[in-house]
C-alpha cells in the first residue's frame, strides 16, 4: 500500500505521478527557501513569517487535501474524475492553493490591522 492505495502494476505510472506532485508541493518549497545550516523555517514559532509561513500551509494542506480526496476512490469506479490518480491529485493541487490563499489571508489581515495587539506584544516579549 502507498498513500492508501494498493501499487499495482498497472497504476504505477499514475502512482508514482502522484508522489512526484505531492513531493514537488511540499518538500521543494521548503529546499528552495531554507539555508542546509538552518532549519527554522520548519517550525511553527514563525508560521506567518514569509516565505516559511506560506510552504508550511502549502504543504500541510496538499497533504490534508490529498488524503481527504481519497474518498471519492472508492465511490464508483466508472466515473472519469474517479479513477486514480486523479482525486489524489486534484485535492493535493486544491489543498496547496487553499493553503496559499489561508496564508495571504492571514498575513494581510495581520499588516491591515498593525500587527499583534498591546496585550499579545507583552506576551511575546
Amino acid at each position: 500500500m502507498v498513500y492508501a492505495h494498493p501499487t499495482y502494476f498497472s497504476e504505477i505510472g499514475g502512482t508514482f505521478a502522484f508522489s512526484l506532485l505531492l513531493a514537488s508541493l511540499t518538500v521543494l518549497p521548503f529546499l528552495y527557501i531554507t539555508p542546509f545550516d538552518d532549519l527554522n523555517a520548519l517550525s511553527f514559532a514563525n508560521f506567518l513569517a514569509f516565505p516559511s509561513g506560506a510552504a508550511s500551509y502549502m504543504a500541510d494542506l496538499a497533504i490534508l487535501g490529498s488524503y481527504c480526496s481519497a474518498v471519492a476512490v472508492p465511490l464508483d469506479w466508472d466515473r472519469w474524475w474517479q479513477r486514480w490518480p486523479i482525486p489524489g491529485c486534484a485535492g493535493c493541487l486544491a489543498g496547496a492553493g487553499l493553503g496559499l490563499a489561508v496564508w495571504a489571508g492571514g498575513t494581510a489581515a495581520v499588516r491591515l490591522t498593525g500587527g499583534a495587539s498591546k496585550k499579545n506584544r507583552r506576551r511575546l516579549d
